[in-house]
């Protein structure tokens, strides 16, 4: 087994929902580290991460309220199946997520 780090997604959402990553098939692939920052201003603004397959997904972390301009931060690990998808939604947008993580050679 071959251990290699890697950045899943650096994306701004600027719409409701947003898929941030499809784990590969030949990978087990593991969350580490979630970074998130409201550039939207408002003061109550959420994000939600979501883990799932095409047609169902599962919330597994929702921030509390950012503030103005204000980040989150979740370290932790989450085991992404081949074909799952990482994704996320905000109240406000623009918001901006960086998710990195290592990946596992099977």
């Amino acid at each position: 087994m071959t251990i290699y780090s890697v950045q899943f997604a650096a994306v701004q959402l600027t719409a409701n929902s947003n898929a941030l990553w499809t784990a590969e098939t030949q990978f087990l692939e593991v969350v580490r580290d979630v970074e998130i920052v409201d550039r939207s201003g408002n003061a109550g603004n959420t994000v939600t991460l979501w883990l799932g397959v095409p047609g169902t997904a599962t919330a597994f972390l929702n921030t509390p309220a950012l503030g103005a301009y204000g980040h989150f931060q979740w370290q932790g690990r989450l085991v992404l199946a081949s074909s799952q998808v990482l994704g996320a939604s905000c109240g406000a947008f623009p918001s901006h997520v960086i998710v990195s993580g290592y990946r596992l050679t099977l």
